[in-house]
């Protein structure tokens, strides 16, 4: 058969050959469970809130971004009238002596162990603060994670389940994942974002009791233990000058001040030099912010016109754990 010939059958071939239908490729979600978040936008800084809700909302978020813009400039003579209006408005907050039946309940969690180990360094008492001037420096507001909370309050709580969920040294916490991914590398994860590392310390001698737990074998002389888990769940806040502002438990308080609640029990921790014993950043807010004479505090919440609803990927809060090893022989 000569090379024409050739050619000429394959094309018949070709010809007569059934069509392939076309590949259809289906279209794979990214990020697809969300959570509502109240966003405290009209307190934050207009480069803030524009990188907030770029990086962190949903889609539908991004494409109103333009509006969400336009009604913060159109708040700005509000947040001024305030700014000028309530200048000091944080110190004039009213804390008060717990009454006597209160009293036993604080005195049980200030003897906590877990309290006193978190808490020892500060001078601190349990007190009664009028939460409506209470300095709030978080911007956000998880929804649903509020509305799981709300759910274990009584619809009007009264100073006894006040104290359970304010100031209790123990609380129920969500349970903590943990996998092993490599040697000597261990992750943990929990759908609340406190998770965190509490510290390591060294275990000088070592029992019958440790020996199964060495995998490599060998005599084991000492160990380094570390400790996961959560912070101390009770409420507390930084007192500078007569003014508080919260340290944990937005959550809590942002629920309560909702259910009408408008005087809680609360852990605060006195600091006499702010420029040397407050933390930098508090809630992710320079403290800066926090000692300004009108900042953000618990009503602005109530107020409709400063905070938006955002949807947002829901998250859980991961810590890994690594431990490096460097052996070498020195001389002596």
């Amino acid at each position: 058969m000569t090379a024409d010939q050739v050619l000429s059958t394959l094309l018949e071939a070709a010809e007569t050959r059934p069509a392939v239908a076309p590949v259809t490729v289906s279209e794979v979600q990214v990020g697809t469970h969300s959570v509502p978040q109240r966003y405290l936008y009209a307190r934050a800084m207009r480069g803030e809130m524009i990188q907030h809700i770029r990086t962190q909302a949903s889609p539908a978020d991004r494409d109103r971004l333009p509006a969400i813009v336009a009604a913060w400039d159109a708040l700005r003579p509000k947040v001024s009238a305030l700014a000028a209006s309530e200048a000091g408005l944080p110190d004039t907050i009213t804390i008060e002596p717990l009454s006597e039946s209160a009293r036993a309940f604080a005195a049980a969690t200030l003897a906590d162990p877990l309290v006193a180990r978190t808490f020892g360094a500060w001078r601190h008492e349990i007190a009664m603060a009028e939460v409506d001037k209470i300095v709030f420096p978080q911007r956000a507001v998880n929804e649903e994670y509020a509305g799981q909370l709300a759910r274990t309050f009584p619809p009007s709580p009264d100073l006894d389940a006040l104290l359970q969920i304010c100031v209790a040294a123990r609380a129920d916490m969500a349970p903590i994942q943990h996998l092993e991914v490599a040697p000597n590398t261990h992750v943990f994860s929990s759908p609340n974002t406190d998770l965190r590392f509490l510290g390591a310390f060294l275990k000088e001698s070592v029992g019958a009791e440790d020996i199964p737990l060495v995998e490599a074998g060998g005599l084991p002389a000492a160990a380094v233990a570390g400790f996961v888990g959560y912070g101390s769940p009770v409420i507390n806040a930084f007192r500078v000058g007569t003014r508080l502002i919260l340290n944990n438990g937005h959550h809590r308080l942002y629920m309560l001040r909702k259910l009408g609640v408008t005087i809680i029990p609360m852990l605060i921790l006195d600091v006499p030099n702010p420029l040397a014993e407050l933390p930098l950043a508090i809630a992710g807010v320079p403290r800066e912010l926090c000692l300004a004479p009108r900042p953000p505090v618990v009503k602005d919440l109530l107020d409709d016109d400063f905070g938006i609803t955002l949807s947002v990927k829901r998250r859980l809060k991961q810590l890994t754990i690594m431990m490096n090893v460097n052996q070498y022989e020195m001389p002596t």
